[in-house]
């Protein structure tokens, strides 16, 4: 299934597409919370494919990968439709 991944207020949009690695680089002139939405007809479910892009300062960033590694959560996360090497 295909999705478009585009936070409205980023003026870019990229095609999801299962088993490929998308790589992007933006970069926000403000801090704040930023809509997105899939663009592509996925599913039924598609209308619900709503999701936040949060813009921190660095400082903020790192507090939050040290919380999530202090909780085991770094690293990879394997995808469903790709074997577990």
């Amino acid at each position: 299934m295909i999705h478009g991944f585009w936070p409205v207020d980023f003026l870019m949009k990229m095609d999801v597409i299962p088993g490929v690695v998308n790589k992007f680089q933006v970069t926000p002139t403000q801090l704040g919370t930023f809509a997105g939405k899939c663009t592509e007809l996925c599913g039924v479910d598609h209308s619900q494919m709503l999701f936040n892009v949060k813009v921190v300062t660095p400082a903020q960033y790192e507090a939050h990968i040290a919380a999530l590694r202090a909780l085991g959560q770094s690293g990879a996360v394997p995808s469903a439709s790709r074997p577990r090497e």
